[in-house]
């Protein structure tokens, strides 16, 4: 009598993944640098939205034991600068200028554009405010870098990232330090978690998150 065998089906399958391999380092590719904060005021009163930035960014630059740096723009900003830091930033970057004093958006792209550039290591993640202004500065310094940006984020948090798709193999490996921004997607119902896990060019510019409070 003959023996049983069984037969696979032959379905279609869903998108290939790495086995028991193991994963490649890819932390060259990850961004080492600081967590910034670009803070928002309204002739010299300080926006709520920066002090719950600074929070956000605390927790970050912890995670990763990273300094949490923060720049402010405008004109006779008075005591700011000791406010911003005693609710978390360690180092405050001050550009004062008369033209700085309301805000436009071209002198504003200009100087945080600029005054990326100059810094040595280029920050983690760079995080504005889902304001007006926010909404308007935030996309042109992201396309000016080539780097992504999540809006309307909600909850921030860093952690590895294990690539396994074999899409693109080149990306197949561990992130250290991926950023994840969640965000209400779907008329709110549900939630979107958006990873930054690392970049391929030689400066790496930061992931730009606005958040929304």
């Amino acid at each position: 009598m003959p023996e049983e065998q069984y037969i696979e089906p032959k379905g279609e399958s869903g998108p290939e993944v790495a086995g028991d391999e193991p994963m490649v380092d890819l932390s060259q590719f990850s961004p080492k640098g600081d967590v910034l904060v670009i803070a928002e005021h309204i002739l010299g009163d300080l926006q709520p939205v920066t002090l719950e930035l600074l929070g956000a960014g605390r927790i970050l630059a912890d995670k990763m034991e990273k300094n949490l740096l923060c720049i402010v723009l405008g004109h006779n900003l008075g005591d700011m600068p000791r406010m911003l830091v005693e609710y978390g930033a360690d180092t405050v970057y001050v550009a004062d200028h008369e033209e700085l004093k309301l805000y436009r958006t071209l002198p504003y792209r200009r100087v945080i554009c600029d005054f990326l550039e100059s810094l040595p290591q280029a920050p983690h993640t760079a995080l504005l405010g889902s304001t007006t202004t926010g909404r308007d500065l935030a996309p042109r310094i992201a396309a000016h870098f080539e780097t992504g940006l999540t809006a309307d984020t909600t909850e921030l948090d860093i952690g590895p990232y294990e690539h396994k798709s074999k899409v693109d193999p080149t990306k197949i490996g561990l992130y250290p330090n991926c950023l994840y921004a969640i965000r209400p997607s779907f008329g709110e119902s549900l939630k979107a978690r958006i990873l930054g896990p690392g970049k391929t060019l030689r400066w790496q510019p930061p992931d730009l998150v606005s958040w929304c409070h």
